[in-house]
């Protein structure tokens, strides 16, 4: 499962996932907040992943991965939290693979991702508590 938040004052697009997730709830969640008039490329990102069962291979990945880069969707710096060996791995095939279109960092904790982003992410992450 999946939800997003766009917080335009911070210049700021929060992916949140939980659950099973699938290649279509990746695709879904981004092609959503993508085609959201308050979205901007140039927005920073983070992608909280931290309580997550991945059913999507690493070949799927790199293919999302593909078509962010190819569609042109984000420019700005993304952090990436997950907690787990399999999320982290697979964090860092789609790194790799859109390493050339935008900065993204991969992390352990908010706090780490909070750093990166030189944001304080606790009190948006809280949003989806609501």
């Amino acid at each position: 499962m999946y939800d997003y938040r766009i917080y335009e004052k911070e210049k700021i697009v929060i992916l949140k996932f939980w659950g099973k997730v699938t290649y279509d709830d990746y695709m879904n969640c981004f092609l959503a907040a993508g085609s959201d008039s308050r979205f901007s490329h140039d927005f920073q990102g983070l992608v909280d992943e931290r309580n997550i069962i991945p059913l999507i291979s690493p070949d799927e990945m790199r293919q999302l991965g593909e078509f962010v880069a190819s569609k042109g969707l984000s420019k700005g710096k993304w952090a990436v939290v997950v907690n787990e060996p399999v999320p982290t791995a697979l964090a860092v095939i789609y790194e790799e693979t859109v390493k050339n279109q935008h900065p993204l960092g991969i992390f352990s904790t908010v706090k780490g991702g909070s750093e990166y982003l030189d944001l304080d992410l606790e009190p948006l992450l809280k949003e989806f508590e609501k």
